[in-house]
């Protein structure tokens, strides 16, 4: 049985070079292709997915987001920030700590947007 072991002294070229040489279609293979993309994206470590997205609800007042933090402990820097900056909502002790003014945060930040 024949295989190709890629080790660390290969690189992504190097494979591609090798599987041209035995006749395949590299320019066009759609999984090589759709991999060489994947490895090419920029992703945070350990979320879910290539971007971090967050859902605003205005009429309930309620922020959510799809990062690693919201979905195990239903509270992120991203959700207290935007509830803060858009609805005004103070963050409770489970995301703040007793030095940070978020008042304080909340009045320079909006200065800063309104610049």
């Amino acid at each position: 049985e024949d295989y190709v072991e890629w080790t660390d002294e290969f690189d992504e070229g190097d494979i591609l070079d090798f599987l041209e040489v035995q006749g395949f279609d590299v320019g066009s293979d759609q999984f090589l292709n759709s991999t060489l993309e994947a490895c090419e994206r920029i992703s945070l470590k350990r979320q879910l997915g290539d971007w971090i997205e967050v859902m605003i609800d205005g009429v309930k007042k309620r922020v959510t987001c799809n990062c690693e933090d919201y979905n195990f402990h239903y509270i992120c820097f991203h959700q207290v920030t935007l509830e803060l900056l858009q609805f005004g909502k103070m963050p409770d002790d489970k995301c703040s700590l007793g030095t940070e003014n978020w008042r304080e945060i909340r009045c320079r930040v909006l200065e800063y947007l309104k610049k």
